[in-house]
This record gives C-alpha cells, sequence and structure tokens, in this order.
C-alpha cells in the first residue's frame, strides 16, 4: 500500500520510508530520554500522516515477529499518539509513573507478606497508584491503592512501626 509523504510543515515532505526508519529508530531507544531525542530529530513522527504509515509497518511486522514484538511496537505507536493528543512532556511524564508503578509492583511481588518491609513496599505501590489516578482520574487506580493498602494493614503486626494506628 503506498502512501503519499508526511508533511512536517511547509515544503517539507517526508517519504513513508523515512517515517518508518524513524519509528524503528524510537522504538530501538533505550531509555525516555533517547525516545524523546529521537522525537526532535524526526518530528514527522508526530504529524498525523505517519499513523497510517506506521499501522502499516506493524501490520507488515505482524507476519514476521512474534506477539510480543508486535505489542511493543503497537506500544510506541500508542505512545507517538498520546504524544500528539496531550504534549511529548505529558506523554514521558506519565511513562515515568508507569516505570515507578512497575518498579514498587515488582519490587512488593518479590516479598513475602510476612516480611517486615512488606507493609512498606505496599505504601509505595499504593502511593503511585494514587498520583497516577490524580494525574489520569481512573477510578481502577484508586481502587488498587485501596486495596493495595489493606493488604499492608493485614499484613503488618499489631505494634508494627508501618502500621497505622486507630
Amino acid at each position: 500500500m503506498a502512501h503519499d509523504p508526511v508533511s512536517v510543515g511547509g515544503d517539507n515532505p517526508v517519504s513513508p520510508q523515512q517515517v518508518a526508519t524513524a519509528f524503528f529508530s524510537f522504538v530501538k531507544a533505550d531509555t525516555p530520554s533517547e525516545s524523546r531525542q529521537v522525537l526532535e530529530q524526526h518530528p514527522e513522527l508526530l504529524m498525523p500522516g505517519a499513523d497510517p504509515i506506521i499501522a502499516t509497518f506493524i501490520r507488515l511486522f505482524r507476519k514476521e515477529v512474534d506477539d510480543r514484538a508486535v505489542a511493543v511496537l503497537e506500544h510506541h505507536a500508542g505512545l507517538l499518539r498520546l504524544c500528539r493528543e496531550i504534549g511529548v512532556e505529558s506523554a514521558f511524564a506519565g511513562l515515568a509513573y508507569e516505570a515507578a508503578i512497575l518498579a514498587s509492583d515488582q519490587n512488593l511481588a518479590q516479598t513475602s507478606a510476612d516480611d517486615p518491609n512488606y507493609p512498606a513496599r505496599s505504601g509505595s505501590l499504593a502511593v503511585q497508584l494514587l498520583k497516577r489516578f490524580e494525574r489520569a482520574g481512573d477510578a481502577a487506580d484508586l481502587i488498587a491503592a485501596i486495596r493495595t493498602l489493606q493488604g499492608a494493614l493485614i499484613a503488618a503486626a499489631t505494634g508494627h512501626a508501618d502500621r497505622p494506628g486507630l
């Protein structure tokens, strides 16, 4: 399927191959900071005309790679759409919340409920979930934070330093 060049403003059309190459660089970036650098170098990725090209790129890869690789491509395409909708700064701030939640969740998952650090680690995850709730307004984050704190309360023995007093 052929696509017309993408305009990045003025008289600077960009070929579909350039968009696909830039998207591949965006996906391969190792850190959020590197991803942002790719966006600064390739503003065509943020143009609405890039979406059909990226969708075609993903469709072609779907035939060649496993589902996990396709999920990574789709995640990055979604991040580009989010950058367009709410701005690059806000979209990448959301990534920081996601990374903090993932790290807290993994940390908690590696801690047994009878570990004395379990209540504090539960609290850390709950705080991250509450921050994301405040930012995005998703009630599922609020519910998850409450459940996480309930688990911490149950796990914290009476008299534990991290147990809230009633």
